[in-house]
């Protein structure tokens, strides 16, 4: 898949703030992907726009953990053409 952001191990203590991710590459993408366990992440003032102008399959995920999520602060996300999970 492709990524806005990819974290491969656990994280601890992320904030990320007016992050504007557009005209996503569609299919099996992702706006932000935790492979491990994800502690204390804020995410805020962000856009995804996954909208894959000219196809009908635009990207799938917007935020996706595979693993344990725990204080996760996810505020003021707007999210358009997301087509799997937005969360």
């Amino acid at each position: 898949g492709l990524y806005g952001f990819y974290f491969g191990s656990t994280t601890d203590v992320i904030h990320i703030s007016d992050v504007n991710i557009l005209d996503g590459p569609g299919g099996a993408s992702f706006g932000f992907r935790f492979v491990g366990a994800a502690d204390s992440v804020v995410i805020e003032n962000t856009v995804l726009d996954f909208d894959d102008e000219g196809s009908t399959d635009d990207g799938d995920y917007g935020f996706y953990f595979d693993n344990t999520a725990d204080k996760v602060w996810i505020d003021n996300v707007d999210m358009y053409d997301v087509e799997v999970y937005g969360i």
